[in-house]
């Protein structure tokens, strides 16, 4: 499978379904052995000086970045690499770079250093972001719940928002707001455990349907090479979306990668 610049994964299953977004995906070409990274950080750290920065915390980068504030984002980027040197802020350093013009040594400059220090492309997504449960209706295929908020894609913009909320009656007073939830190691399973009171829920109803659930679960990764080829694996999921192109899910988890 041949991932291009901003691929975008989308995995659905009945029951969970999941958003997976390729951070950056263009090649580290080779730059002229000059100035240090740490150099170069001062350079544009003295170039960016005017642009206002409000936080260096990944959080408030990764909104940046959903809002497409280029310039505070890249002003931010600078400050937070200098304090901590992070492959995957690099990574998003050098997309910042690609979106401007006549910065292609500078973006490479930094998908170099991303390889350096994380790879060619994440191992495993460390942060992910939940949105859910939602009621499900038959097994087999059911309706996307946040198609009337505009879909995922829409409503993925405001998981860095912790104050945005959703509705769902299977919860306390019928508002959700995004989880996040840690992946430490590639090999540990993404457990997923909405806190929802299901006795009180199957004992009222008289039925275990409500507790078949669906939600949205969404991560980043980088990528920093131009047409690499990467190997997903989801199990348990009915179908993968990857941009625009559909297959078909691991939904028995026979552990087999497509």
């Amino acid at each position: 499978m041949r991932l291009n610049r901003d691929s975008a994964l989308f995995i659905y299953l009945v029951g969970i379904m999941f958003l997976i977004n390729v951070v950056s995906s263009s090649k580290s070409k080779k730059t002229s052995s000059g100035s240090s990274t740490s150099t170069f950080l001062d350079k544009e750290s003295q170039r960016w000086s005017k642009v206002s920065c409000k936080s260096k915390k990944r959080d408030h980068i990764m909104k940046l970045r959903t809002k497409r504030s280029t310039d505070q984002l890249i002003s931010c980027l600078i400050k937070a690499l200098q304090a901590s040197n992070d492959a995957f802020l690099w990574s998003v350093l050098g997309e910042s770079f690609q979106t401007l013009q006549d910065n292609t040594k500078a973006a490479n400059i930094c998908f170099k250093e991303s390889t350096k220090q994380g790879g060619k492309l994440s191992k495993f997504i460390q942060q992910w972001h939940f949105i859910g449960p939602f009621v499900i209706g038959k097994a087999e295929v059911d309706g996307d719940p946040l198609e009337e908020w505009g879909g995922v894609k829409n409503i993925s913009k405001h998981r860095w928002d912790k104050k945005f909320v959703l509705y769902s009656e299977l919860v306390a007073l019928g508002e959700i707001k995004w989880l996040e939830i840690y992946q430490h190691t590639a090999a540990e399973q993404v457990a997923i455990a909405p806190s929802v009171n299901w006795n009180d829920l199957v004992m009222s109803l008289q039925s275990m349907g409500i507790t078949e659930w669906q939600g949205w679960i969404l991560g980043d990764f980088f990528v920093n090479e131009v047409d690499a080829t990467v190997l997903v694996q989801c199990l348990g999921v009915h179908t993968v979306y990857i941009d625009d192109v559909i297959l078909t899910g691991d939904v028995y988890r026979r552990d087999q990668f497509w």
